[in-house]
């Protein structure tokens, strides 16, 4: 009886130990260095900030020479729900400025005027106007599988890789890191390894990593058409609080 207390005892420090890696391995990406591999030079910045809940606060995109940059700011009041989005811009010394308010009326979230999303009760995005009437279709993994288009019937298709998403610990909805970041960066789940536009693997572009134990070091995305090439993304990241 002794030993198999032991035992036990064992395999509960095991478990704690475990437990508590994963808590102090809780990271939030902080900048995201985006480069063409022609050359491997620069091409854009993106910097990522959160508040004292792990919430998402501000997203500013800037290029090397520094004659442009598009700032994205989320308001919250209680829960991880933004309740206004405010976008501005400068481009050679001209600035732009926007204000959105953002409701909720049952499974719809809407943003400003008409921008119109469908939400399931994940908080994922089921549907959405103002992507040409998409609809949004998943499996029992969670992973987005495919969107389809009601005007014109075409398709966009999915597979994933077995790598886990750098945005799991921000703390937004699902819903949101679409609308801002499109599907290259899922809040839950894995990343993407391709997309398609229908069936038809000619059009398919794929994404490759590289990791630093279990975060994102690398994605390297060869679009589908030769012209775009392909680009590497370099992550940083800030412990989550």
């Amino acid at each position: 009886m002794k030993k198999l207390f032991l035992v036990f005892a064992a395999a509960g420090l095991l478990l704690a130990s475990c437990n508590n890696d994963d808590n102090n391995d809780r990271k939030l990406p902080s900048l995201i260095t985006y480069s063409w591999n022609e050359d491997g030079s620069p091409g854009s910045f993106m910097s990522l900030e959160y508040d004292d809940q792990n919430r998402l606060v501000r997203r500013i995109s800037w290029g090397p020479s520094g004659d442009w940059s598009d700032t994205m700011q989320l308001v919250y009041e209680t829960g991880n729900r933004p309740v206004k989005v405010i976008f501005s811009s400068v481009d050679n010394g001209s600035t732009w400025r926007s204000e959105r308010e953002i409701r909720y009326v049952d499974n719809l979230v809407i943003i400003g005027q008409s921008d119109t999303i469908i939400v399931d009760a994940n908080q994922r995005m089921v549907g959405w106007n103002e992507f040409g009437n998409a609809v949004f279709h998943y499996n029992a993994n969670g992973n987005l599988t495919n969107i389809t288009w009601e005007e014109d019937g075409g398709s966009r298709v999915l597979t994933y890789s077995n790598v886990r998403s750098p945005f799991r610990y921000v703390n937004i909805p699902a819903w949101l890191m679409f609308w801002a970041f499109d599907l290259l960066y899922p809040s839950q789940g894995f990343m993407p390894a391709s997309f398609a536009w229908g069936d038809d693997s000619g059009t398919m572009t794929t994404m490759t990593y590289t990791s630093d134990g279990n975060w994102v070091r690398t994605r390297t995305i060869t679009w589908a058409s030769e012209e775009d090439g392909s680009s590497t993304a370099t992550f940083e990241y800030i412990n989550a609080r």
